[in-house]
């Protein structure tokens, strides 16, 4: 399989809270269990800054938080439906990230 291509498998695996204190950071690992995704791809789409990772404690590898996963959750339900390519995939999620960011601005002037 291309380097550039998602593989999409279903399965289900528990999210492990690694540090509770720094706000449920996960490993790339876990998060790659998690999301069925190789650890390569996600470090790229990180490095990219397409996802946020948050600098390792114990070691050089990044951590991610609950967000990450959504989005990398998101990413591959799209392109299960083949609403996107992976070489729209930069835009795509800048597009989505912003309309969440729009929604929650309303929905804060709305209360």
């Amino acid at each position: 399989m291309p380097e550039s291509e998602f593989q999409f498998e279903a399965h289900y695996v528990e999210v492990q809270t690694v540090n509770p204190e720094a706000g449920k950071l996960l490993s790339l690992a876990t998060v790659a269990k998690a999301v069925s995704l190789p650890p390569e791809q996600i470090q790229t789409l990180s490095e990219r800054g397409l996802i946020r990772s948050f600098p390792g404690q114990e070691s050089a590898e990044p951590m991610f938080d609950d967000d990450a996963v959504f989005w990398l959750r998101r990413l591959k339900s799209l392109q299960a439906q083949g609403a996107i390519n992976t070489a729209a995939v930069d835009v795509f999620l800048e597009l989505l990230q912003e309309v969440e960011r729009l929604r929650r601005e309303l929905r804060a002037r709305a209360e």
